[in-house]
């Protein structure tokens, strides 16, 4: 029996949300970075290896979202990545982990907001999930751009937060 067909299909709107965190990790933003080959002063080469260890967690992410987003029917789509990302090429580290900064915590912000029209559990949990990866990553690379974690807000909670906090 095909394997779409046993799994529910999915609404319009969560194959849309799932396609978009797809596409975000599929173009992993942290992979893009080390590939533009930024200049890396001695000192910030941890925010490197932070960097790869990000990328490496976005390529797994994006191949579950994909093999999900098949059982479920639907086809992974992928986007081109926007101009004011591909302008990063030749900047320096510290100049791109703030802005990777900022373009993590607006996926993760509209994954947040998201999950109010998301009914599905299991397309929450997914997203909830990804939600709960972006944070650990901000906070990861908030610790090493000099920037205070509580700065802007870190930690935002997701779905099932609550109960993880008090255990």
């Amino acid at each position: 029996m095909d394997r779409a067909m046993t799994a529910p299909e999915l609404k319009a709107h969560e194959l849309a949300a799932l396609n978009r965190a797809f596409n975000d990790r599929f173009m992993s933003l942290a992979r893009y970075a080390l590939d533009a080959r930024p200049y890396v002063p001695e000192k910030m080469e941890w925010a490197l290896e932070d960097l790869r260890r990000i990328a490496e967690a976005d390529h797994r992410a994006a191949d579950r979202l994909a093999e999900w987003i098949a059982e479920h029917g639907g086809i992974a789509q992928t986007q081109p990545i926007p101009p004011r990302i591909a302008e990063w090429n030749y900047l320096a580290l510290d100049f791109i982990l703030n802005s990777l900064i900022d373009e993590l915590t607006a996926q993760r912000e509209r994954y947040r907001r998201e999950l109010a029209d998301i009914q599905t559990p299991a397309v929450r949990d997914m997203l909830g999930w990804l939600i709960r990866q972006l944070d650990d990553d901000i906070i990861r690379l908030r610790s090493h751009s000099g920037e205070p974690a509580a700065a802007r807000g870190d930690k935002a909670q997701a779905p099932g937060d609550e109960a993880r906090a008090e255990n």
